[in-house]
């Protein structure tokens, strides 16, 4: 049998109950007295256990506190202070709308790093290695079109260029040359073997029929040796000799005849080509090489502000290094990398501030920015992270910002505001419903 707490919270309560217990009766006349006793004992106390429980006040439920975005639900009703059920409970409960002013929550904000940039931004490299030996720009001075920012040293290309422009002064001698000696050609092509051939020709014809009358005179003074054979023999041998001579004559007077002039005139002109061709080609690499001096050089494509890497002489740079920038003045932005999940959140028009790291922006104050274009497309990836880019227009700044600083894009992407939360309702209520 369980027994109400309550009743123990009465000191001066007195229950007497005696118990007589009869000697000589039997096991089950005792055994029916003991139960008889317990029950006038129990109603003894339920009855003080009643009235401390409709004297005893009920107790009042302690204030909660609206914290953020939570329904307000009465308290739970303790065992102790029940109230008994009255008509008025019975009644159905309006259901009323409450507007609860709750604490304000913090701003959700992303973060990620900016970079200060012009209206457009060109990096300009430098295609050979070398050593800069002269500046003529420092950073964030203004240039214009064509302004050359930096020169590197060109030893080796200025040793090309001379080599390439005295081996064209001795093409043009020679072909200077070669134009006289195509004139010569033209006038007398025919070498002097074969010149006057015809006149050759008779010539030889001549000496062999008077050589040939000679040796048929010596003949006959042979045979009744009035001269000797050694004189004969070299008289016929002189006769030979013009025959022969006479014969080659006859056969270059053929090859005359067949355009040998014409072969030497056209042996000059391809001469003459050659050497045109030899300048033309040394000419066009005296070209290239003067378009090759342009890469020694930084020059400025635009007007603008530049930002160079070398401020001082004699700093080497290896091939495709950034040697200087180039910003359109009129206007700033910024350019920042936001990982993925923050993406869905950011949109064109939305506001954001700078916190630049050139000062004190708790200080100094942050630059207002605005959301102009955000690249959902287009994406990088650094590790296992991937970023979209987004692009900031510059609304104030309380400091003017340097081109190519840094510094902390935030953006809120959310707010507190007010809240509608439905009244408290009774527990036991919505359960009987």
């Amino acid at each position: 049998m369980k027994v109400n707490e309550n009743c123990r919270l009465q000191p001066r309560l007195e229950c007497n109950v005696r118990i007589v217990v009869m000697t000589g009766l039997p096991s089950s006349c005792h055994a029916a007295l003991f139960l008889f006793g317990i029950g006038i004992l129990c109603a003894f106390f339920n009855s003080g256990c009643e009235d401390q429980k409709q004297n005893q006040p009920l107790r009042e439920p302690p204030p909660r506190t609206v914290k953020q975005r939570v329904s307000v639900k009465p308290p739970a009703v303790q065992e102790e202070a029940v109230q008994p059920p009255t008509e008025e409970m019975d009644e159905p409960v309006e259901e009323e709308e409450a507007e609860v002013e709750v604490e304000p929550e913090e701003p959700t904000i992303v973060r990620a790093v900016g970079y200060v940039r012009g209206k457009s931004r060109t990096v300009l490299r430098n295609k050979y290695s070398g050593f800069v030996t002269k500046v003529n720009f420092y950073s964030y001075a203004k240039v214009k079109a064509g302004d050359v920012i930096l020169e590197f040293d060109d030893l080796e290309w200025r040793t090309k260029m001379e080599a390439a422009r005295n081996k064209i002064k001795e093409l043009e001698e020679q072909l200077k040359l070669k134009r006289q000696q195509c004139k010569l050609t033209q006038i007398n092509p025919l070498p002097a073997d074969f010149r006057n051939i015809n006149w050759k020709v008779r010539q030889a014809h001549e000496l062999m029929e008077r050589l040939g009358k000679d040796v048929s005179a010596y003949e006959e003074l042979q045979k009744h040796e009035v001269i000797s054979d050694f004189t004969f023999r070299e008289k016929l041998q002189a006769f030979e000799d013009a025959k022969s001579s006479y014969e080659s004559k006859v056969r270059d007077r053929e090859i005359v005849k067949q355009g040998m002039a014409d072969l030497y005139v056209q042996m000059a002109n391809q001469e003459v080509a050659y050497m045109e061709t030899q300048l033309a080609n040394r000419l066009r690499e005296l070209k290239l090489l003067e378009e090759e001096g342009k890469y020694y050089k930084i020059v400025a494509p635009f007007d603008g502000v530049t930002i160079t890497n070398a401020d001082t002489v004699h700093g080497y740079y290896t091939a495709n290094t950034s040697a200087a920038a180039i910003h359109r003045g009129d206007s700033k932005l910024v350019y920042a990398y936001f990982e993925e999940e923050d993406m869905p959140a950011i949109f064109e028009g939305q506001t954001a501030r700078f916190r630049s790291n050139q000062y004190n922006s708790e200080k100094e104050g942050f630059a207002e920015l605005l959301v102009k274009e955000v690249k959902s497309v287009s994406r990088s990836t650094w590790g296992v992270g991937c970023y979209f880019l987004v692009k900031f227009s510059v609304i104030s700044e309380p400091v003017p910002l340097r081109l190519e600083s840094s510094g902390v894009v935030e953006i809120e992407i959310e707010q507190a505001a007010k809240q509608t939360v439905p009244p408290a309702v009774n527990p036991e209520k919505e359960e009987e419903e």
